[in-house]
């Protein structure tokens, strides 16, 4: 599997390096990571939802 992997680019490696950051920090303060699954409507309405707009 290791021989299938892709250098990460410089934009990938900045966000990859922020993610580890935040989520370090966010454990330090007693919040605990939980991977998720959700599909495109899950998304949407998560997205819709944060910027105050109702979904009918």
């Amino acid at each position: 599997m290791d021989e299938d992997k892709r250098e990460l680019t410089d934009k990938e490696l900045k966000r990859k390096d922020f993610f580890e950051k935040f989520t370090s920090e966010m454990q330090q303060k007693g919040y605990k990571t939980k991977n998720i699954i959700i599909n495109m409507q899950q998304a949407k309405h998560l997205w819709l939802s944060h910027f105050g707009y109702t979904i009918m």
